[in-house]
């Protein structure tokens, strides 16, 4: 799981994770890069953050992988062939200084590109749906990279 590296915490992905691991019992692991998050992550292999390599090493390792709604991430995730879990930030929880990765998720949700979560019930479906789930990754100039940049375009209009 990773909250990105922006400078607001990110207690609420990190909670729900934890919420999840104890509600359905899962005993295997769980990383967690909490970047700038001040809520105690439990038993997870956990650290502020990770290098790029090292971080796209466990993404291709990982089961399922939950995000924060940050377009790079996102992308990251998709090139390997995962379908991610995503929580954008809330700026109304101070989790973020807007809502453009609101906007963003969304934008990818409704085509179908990423699961958005709103809610504990949506993200604890979410993250059971998810399990095996993979696709041939997206590679750039393919069709996710066309709707990313849509996505990103539309944002900034």
């Amino acid at each position: 799981m990773t909250v990105g590296t922006d400078k607001h915490q990110f207690n609420r992905v990190i909670r729900w994770t934890e919420r999840w691991v104890r509600c359905h019992g899962f005993t295997g692991d769980v990383v967690v890069q909490s970047g700038h998050s001040d809520v105690e992550v439990g038993e997870f292999k956990a650290q502020p953050f990770f290098g790029k390599s090292e971080v796209r090493a466990m993404i291709e390792r990982a089961d399922v992988v939950i995000t924060h709604g940050g377009p790079g991430a996102i992308s990251d995730v998709l090139a390997m062939g995962k379908v991610p879990v995503v929580l954008p930030r809330n700026p109304s929880l101070g989790e973020h200084v807007d809502g453009h990765q609101q906007r963003f998720v969304q934008h990818l949700s409704e085509r179908g590109i990423v699961r958005w979560n709103d809610s504990y019930d949506d993200f604890e479906e979410a993250v059971l749906r998810s399990f095996g789930v993979t696709f041939d990754p997206y590679h750039a100039g393919g069709n996710a990279s066309r709707v990313l940049a849509e996505a990103i375009n539309s944002l900034v209009r």
